[in-house]
């Protein structure tokens, strides 16, 4: 009947079903779109984190260098004085 142009509850049926069908293509379509932009967005957070930590490691260890620096120099002056006047 479909064909003679006259509305059938099957055709109708299949119709609506063709609609949801393309609706739901559309809604997963913008599903990935989300789910990237939040894996962009983890992954931007992530990258963060770490280059907070190493910031926050780096800061840690610096005093620790500059004091280990400063006793190295404080005992290697006198040896290095003792060195040049042993060697004339």
């Amino acid at each position: 009947m479909e064909r003679r142009g006259e509305a059938t509850r099957i055709g109708d049926e299949n119709r609506q079903a063709e609609y949801w069908n393309r609706d739901l293509a559309e809604l997963e379509q913008q599903e990935k779109i989300i789910d990237l932009a939040i894996e962009r967005e983890k992954r931007r957070i992530a990258q963060e984190q770490t280059r907070k930590a190493a910031l926050a490691q780096k800061a840690k260890e610096e005093p620790l260098r500059k004091k280990t620096q400063r006793f190295q120099t404080d005992h290697m002056v006198p040896t290095l004085q003792a060195e040049r006047e042993n060697a004339l």
